[in-house]
């Protein structure tokens, strides 16, 4: 995170995952700035943090191997990554 946090001072920053076309939410860097934001969204009952990393036109960083990040956004898919883990 030290690095998000040196590069990315005033916008959010998550790693990207061109297979989905989305931004993983859940590795990403979220400066204060975008604390304001994200509580008026929070307020109005928007909970997507994809939203807020669109909206912000956050910054992407691509994986030097696409097969070192994968979505898991379904019990399907949990499924098949669990599969493919212990399949080595």
């Amino acid at each position: 995170m030290e690095i998000f946090s040196k590069l990315c001072v005033n916008i959010p920053a998550s790693f990207y995952n061109l297979e989905g076309i989305i931004y993983e939410s859940m590795l990403a860097w979220y400066p204060f700035t975008c604390f304001a934001e994200l509580k008026r969204m929070f307020d109005e009952k928007q909970f997507s943090l994809q939203h807020l990393l669109r909206k912000t036109d956050a910054t992407k960083y691509f994986p030097t191997d696409t097969n070192c990040i994968k979505s898991v956004d379904t019990i399907e898919a949990f499924n098949q990554t669990i599969k493919e883990i212990i399949a080595g």
